[in-house]
């Protein structure tokens, strides 16, 4: 097994330990919802949804999720591990960058999953935005 994969499994574990991983994968619910109640009163179900998720809720989510892993590196001396081990130090970096971008993706495309559902509750949605929108946030 790879460095990288040993890095990126790991921090998948610590992750996926956090309330706030948690926390933040439960917020990608807000823009559903609002996209749902604006596309109910005739509005557009994507016209202010969508612009918060991806400008409010995606900085805050990877932000959140690259803080919390070094801070936890840190505390735990696991940075200290990984860099007194004869690994090279780029399979640590691309370990955590493997991990991050893989757990941004899957809670950014259950975002735009569910605003999709919202959007095609709506009545107007064609097949191809619906297949658009979760690979878009994604």
């Amino acid at each position: 097994m790879s460095a990288v994969s040993v890095v990126a499994r790991t921090s998948l574990l610590r992750a996926s330990r956090r309330p706030s991983t948690w926390g933040l994968a439960a917020a990608v619910f807000i823009p559903a919802i609002l996209g749902g109640a604006l596309g109910a009163a005739g509005y557009g179900a994507l016209g202010v949804a969508a612009p918060l998720a991806a400008w409010v809720l995606a900085p805050l989510l990877a932000v959140s999720l690259v803080a919390g892993v070094v801070g936890e590196s840190f505390e735990r001396r696991t940075m200290v591990y990984w860099f007194t081990r004869p690994i090279p130090r780029w399979s640590v970096i691309a370990g955590e960058l493997l991990a991050n971008a893989v757990l941004c993706a899957a809670i950014l495309g259950l975002a735009g999953m569910l605003l999709a559902v919202a959007y095609a509750l709506t009545g107007d949605a064609t097949v191809g935005a619906l297949l658009r929108i979760p690979l878009a946030f994604a």
